[in-house]
This record gives structure tokens, C-alpha cells and sequence, in this order.
């Protein structure tokens, strides 16, 4: 239990980077240049939403939605040597978190891993569709943090999983 608590550290420091990021992003723009505060935001609202998954896993008691939301910062992290950060991040949680955790549910992966899913997606369409990274990757990566709130307060009636 006490690990656990320990992940709100690398959840935290995952958020604010990804806030970091989409400063940086705005601020190496050239001025004046396409890149304005939108897409700035949209290039980090990725990393900002595995961070607040991770926290809402952590808080919930929900490991499997930190082990998907950690795996997704991988493919998003590999992309540039600044972004790698995000992996010693990912790291320190995973270690921490199975720490005391001896398994994951293959079933309670099912939702996590479409959050994930949708945050690497929206990441690199993003990249190669700039037009939409603004729009796009804000409206899923809200869309999957809001679904990461409410997913656990409905699962257990619904889908009748059952957290240990």
C-alpha cells in the first residue's frame, strides 16, 4: 500500500512534464509561425492525459489503468530524445507499482488499453495530420480521461469486474 502512494510521485511528475512539453512546444515556435497555443497544446495533451490516467489509476485503486497508461508513453516517448524523460518516468511508476502488485486482470486491461490506445493514436495523427492535432487530440484525450473517471464507478455494475 505504501508503494502505491509512492506512484503519485512519477503520476505527478508524468503530468506536469506533459504541460511542459506543450509550453515548450509553444515557446520554440517561431513567431508569428503556424504553430500558435492550440496546436502547442494539442502536441502535449497527449502526455498530459497518461498522466492523469495514471494519477486516476493510482487513486482508484486501478493498476491496470496505470499499466496501460505508462505502456503508452513508450511509442509517444521514442518519437524524440527530449520526450525520453517520459520513459524513466513510466519506469519508476511500473517499479513501484508492482512493487507489492503480484498480477495484473486480463479482463480489467480491456477499457485501459482503449485509453492507451487513443493516446498514442492521437499522438502520431498529430504529427502527420497538423491541421487537426489541435482539435482532434484535445477532444479524444478528454474523451479517454473522461471515460478513465468514469469507467470505474460503472464497471463493477455493468461488466461485474471485481477489484481486489
Amino acid at each position: 500500500m505504501k508503494s502505491q502512494r509512492l506512484v503519485l510521485l512519477p503520476a505527478f511528475l508524468i503530468l506536469v512534464a506533459g504541460v511542459a512539453v506543450s509550453v515548450f512546444h509553444y515557446y520554440a515556435g517561431e513567431p508569428g509561425g503556424p504553430d500558435g497555443w492550440m496546436p502547442s497544446a494539442g502536441f502535449g495533451a497527449p502526455f498530459v492525459g497518461a498522466g492523469v490516467l495514471t494519477l486516476v489509476g493510482v487513486h482508484r485503486s486501478w493498476p491496470e489503468l496505470v499499466f496501460v497508461a505508462v505502456l503508452a508513453l513508450g511509442p509517444m516517448s521514442i518519437v524524440s530524445i527530449a520526450l525520453f524523460p517520459f520513459l524513466i518516468l513510466g519506469a519508476a511508476a511500473l517499479t513501484l507499482l508492482f512493487s507489492d502488485q503480484k498480477s495484473l486482470d486480463p479482463l480489467a486491461l480491456v477499457a485501459p488499453a482503449i485509453l492507451a490506445l487513443a493516446l498514442v493514436g492521437v499522438f502520431f495523427l498529430g504529427i502527420y495530420v497538423e491541421d487537426l492535432l489541435p482539435w482532434i487530440s484535445i477532444g479524444i484525450v478528454g474523451g479517454a480521461v473522461l471515460i478513465g473517471l468514469v469507467w470505474p464507478a460503472v464497471d463493477k455494475d455493468v461488466v461485474g469486474l471485481k477489484r481486489v
